[in-house]
């Protein structure tokens, strides 16, 4: 099958638009010790400045797909990025923390949207024995958003405030957004309109397609993953290395991004390796096997361990969602409700985000990091059992 020249053209546009979501969610890690100064909190509390912002994006999981089907690709993309830069801009004239939480909310919006969006338009521009390397490409997302705001919020924040960093992220929102509306839409538009999708049809997919047990159990493998690596490890850890092992903001900041440059060189190289063996269930099973070892030594390793290993994660962090992507259409029945597909494991991938910064605050509050760390082993070893029975085409 060939791929026709402006595929890549859309895939560059979804990628850059996909940046501006990360790039606004990882804003709190890097000052969450100023913020929590700044509006007097706890642990817990500044942790909540991550999870609030899953909110949204559990919630509107589900009902995103449906936005997708009903509003077409390139109006539901403008919502996205409207939200993500009118978040901001709510959050950086937040004299309360109310409204610092408030805008963290409506950027989660564009998170959610954003996060089953691209994956839909991909899919829909490159045939299935050529998804593996865009949606690889597409699986750096995460990473170069956060490896950006990572290294971008000290210096921001020591010359000219936290608040200049949320100016920044509504700033690329908005430009990105003016790239979107001119150069990204569905293969369909280029000869004939986008076909009109009934409620009734659209209920039939719906219906269908949360029936699928595979979908559920790639969804459930994707929240542990993201439990693990984004609600634990890219939230606590520059807190972690400031507070325990002396780390300066910037190097603490620098050091956990380290994992985000592996990333963005891996997963193109991951997604290839799926392309090429055919089997992504392959490549996430024996991932997340290695995740698993990994979790004995984030919080109890000092000295070169920690860039070394956090290098050795962007490893992890690259293969096991450009595996995930690249298997939604092989569980999904219907390939018309891929979106759909990719909806539920945006649930999964949310309810990962939310829950484990919680959990993980009081564990640390009551047995310390060390031994909070190692509770991640036995996420990894639920997944591994969710992955096995997974069934994919």
């Amino acid at each position: 099958p060939t791929v026709p020249a402006y595929a890549w053209v859309v895939l560059s546009i979804v990628w850059l638009a996909g940046i501006a979501a990360p790039l606004n969610q990882f804003k709190v890690p890097p000052v969450m010790t100023i913020l929590m100064e700044t509006y007097r909190l706890d642990l817990t509390s500044a942790g909540w400045l991550m999870s609030v912002f899953a909110v949204m994006g559990l919630l509107l999981a589900l009902p995103a797909g449906i936005i997708l089907q009903k509003l077409g690709a390139r109006l539901t993309g403008l919502i996205a990025l409207s939200c993500l830069a009118a978040g901001s801009v709510i959050a950086v004239l937040s004299p309360q923390v109310w409204l610092l939480f408030a805008g963290r909310l409506v950027e989660g919006c564009g998170m959610g949207l954003i996060a089953v969006l691209a994956p839909a338009v991909i899919s829909a521009w490159f045939p299935p024995e050529k998804r593996g390397l865009p949606m690889g490409i597409w699986a750096t997302w995460v990473s170069m958003g956060s490896l950006l705001i990572y290294n971008l919020a000290p210096a921001l924040n020591f010359n000219f405030g936290w608040q200049s960093i949320w100016w920044l992220g509504a700033a690329y929102s908005l430009l990105i957004l003016i790239l979107y509306a001119r150069f990204v839409h569905m293969p369909a538009s280029s000869d004939k309109p986008e076909p009109v999708v009934s409620q009734t049809q659209i209920l039939a997919t719906l219906k269908h397609s949360l029936a699928n047990r595979d979908l559920w159990l790639l969804a459930f493998s994707f929240a542990c993953f993201n439990g693990v690596v984004i609600g634990v490890i890219a939230t606590y850890y520059p807190t972690f290395l400031t507070t325990m092992r002396a780390y300066s903001l910037a190097d603490a900041s620098f050091i956990t991004s380290l994992k985000m440059v592996v990333v963005i060189t891996t997963a193109p190289l991951i997604g290839w390796l799926c392309d090429r063996i055919g089997s992504p269930k392959k490549v996430m099973l024996f991932s997340t096997l290695i995740l698993g070892i990994f979790s004995l030594f984030p919080f109890s390793i000092s000295g070169w361990m920690i860039p070394a290993l956090m290098a050795f994660l962007g490893i992890l962090a690259g293969a096991i969602p450009t595996a995930t992507f690249s298997s939604v259409a092989g569980v999904m029945h219907d390939q018309q409700a891929i979106g759909i597909g990719m909806a539920v494991i945006m649930v999964g991938q949310n309810l990962g985000q939310l829950v484990s910064p919680i959990i993980f605050s009081r564990l640390v509050e009551q047995f310390g990091w060390t031994n909070a760390g190692y509770g991640l082993i036995l996420i990894c070893a639920v997944a591994m059992l969710s992955i096995r029975y997974i069934k994919i085409r």
